[in-house]
């Protein structure tokens, strides 16, 4: 008798593996909508790569679950790493959501399963093993594969995974036989790994729309209230209700939409020629960021300039090339830390350096928290003002993932680089260098015309 059980078992097992939407849906007692189950048809095909935007309740991370539990149950030799950008979600929401569904097995499939608070497995199959990992830059080492015949990666709030994470756990996908990295957000920043699958021609994504109004979630009601409360031509209806991204993402500084025209911008030189020559200088010394020098006349951004791992010294000569390719009448030095010896060492060469504290106080309290936020927002009305920028995909990254937030006086202030840091997106180093370019205008001056000394090789070897 047993062994017939065992047999049926395995038979409807067998069925399960080739029909996961009849699986999920029988097992689990659940109806999934249409938008559902064609999550789980391709997340479950082999080799899969998907990536869903999801409006508000539609859904999305009740189906990763059960898409996660039918995978531990069907497939040998299967390990899932289940992550997303904190543990409080990974504990208060799919913990939950794991004990909920178990409980709506029937019996015989419940005690398949033992759920710990940090990872589910097959009793009598320890290697059969989902395992919950908070995805953050400093928890790398748990984020590593293990090998197993499958291995699959499902990943909810991917929005706020950093590029490190995202790299880090695709790269794990290369010694299994079978994987899948499925991913989930709600689109509500226009930056980062997620956002750029849905912008660039990837054919290897499948990249699906949870939109509320084809949702069994989402109730009229609801939809009519967001459709009152922002409208529907408003980011916020776009992002909550549509599943689209919007203009701008939550808390974004930069209008996409700015920033695509900015770059689609030829300006003919009649039309910038008259205004003068400003740079700025963002510097660096070593490690990942970079010392960036741009030029800027006008509404025409003319030029970048990177390096790395540069010394202070070496920065200052730079500087003096730079200073004589374009003869601006300012160089903007962000002159906070490492910038201030730098800043010193252009003066005592005469070039027409000027120094910008960023976190110096605005001369626009009422808008802004600081100086580097108000050099922003010109930064801001330049682009929206028809500027011409260059095609420079770390600018554009850095633009689009510049946020903001209002301090207690409801002053804008912008995100600093720590925090930026903290997120896993690059430092925003050429951004800030074209921001410098706008502190002559908020504190009123252009500079002065001055003849910066020439220095030869054998004078830059003294002091380099």
């Amino acid at each position: 008798m047993s062994k017939n059980i065992n047999d049926k078992l395995a038979d409807l097992l067998l069925y399960y593996r080739n029909n996961p939407i009849d699986a999920i849906e029988q097992l689990f007692g659940v109806t999934l909508d249409d938008q559902q189950k064609n999550l789980v048809r391709c997340s479950t095909k082999q080799h899969s790569r998907v990536a869903c935007k999801s409006s508000q309740g539609s859904g999305k991370t009740f189906t990763l679950v059960c898409i996660s539990m039918y995978l531990l149950l069907v497939e040998e030799d299967c390990r899932i790493l289940m992550t997303a950008p904190s543990s409080q979600l990974l504990s208060r929401v799919f913990h939950s959501e794991f004990l909920k569904l178990h409980a709506k097995l029937p019996k015989v499939f419940q005690d398949f399963f033992e759920i710990l608070k940090e990872s589910v497995y097959i009793k009598g199959r320890p290697y059969q093993i989902l395992n919950m990992v908070t995805g953050s830059p400093s928890n790398l080492t748990s984020l590593q594969g293990g090998h197993s015949h499958s291995y699959h990666v499902l990943m909810d709030e991917a929005n706020g995974i950093s590029e490190e994470v995202f790299d880090t756990l695709l790269g794990t996908l290369g010694a299994s036989h079978r994987t899948s990295f499925i991913m989930t957000a709600n689109p509500v920043q226009n930056h980062g790994r997620f956002f750029e699958i849905f912008a660039k021609d990837n054919p290897r994504w499948d990249k699906l729309t949870f939109n509320a109004h084809d949702s069994a979630q989402s109730t009229d009601n609801w939809i009519e209230d967001m459709k009152a409360q922002y409208g529907e031509d408003s980011d916020n209806y776009k992002i909550r209700v549509l599943g689209e991204f919007g203009r701008f993402g939550e808390n974004q500084f930069f209008d996409t939409l700015q920033i695509d025209n900015a770059i689609e911008n030829r300006l003919p030189e009649a039309s910038y020629s008259q205004y003068p020559i400003i740079c700025g200088l963002d510097p660096a010394r070593y490690g990942p960021d970079s010392t960036v020098f741009v030029t800027r006349q006008g509404p025409k951004l003319l030029d970048i300039r990177e390096y790395k791992s540069l010394s202070t010294m070496e920065v200052a000569a730079k500087a003096v090339d730079y200073y004589h390719k374009w003869r601006p009448v300012s160089i903007m030095v962000d002159s906070i830390g490492l910038g201030a010896g730098i800043y010193d060492r252009m003066v005592e060469l005469s070039l027409p350096a000027r120094e910008v504290i960023v976190s110096n106080k605005p001369s626009n309290p009422k808008s802004y928290g600081n100086l580097r936020a108000q050099i922003y927002g010109e930064m801001r009305e330049w682009l929206y003002n028809g500027a011409d920028i260059l095609d420079y995909p770390e600018l554009i990254s850095q633009l689009n993932a510049t946020s903001y937030t209002y301090n207690n006086r409801m002053q804008i202030m912008l995100l600093t680089k720590k925090e930026i840091k903290r997120m896993g997106l690059p430092s925003p180093d050429i951004a800030d260098a074209i921001a410098l370019t706008f502190a002559p205008m908020v504190y009123g001056f252009i500079g002065n015309s001055v003849k910066a000394k020439t220095i030869n090789r054998v004078q830059r070897r003294n002091w380099v």
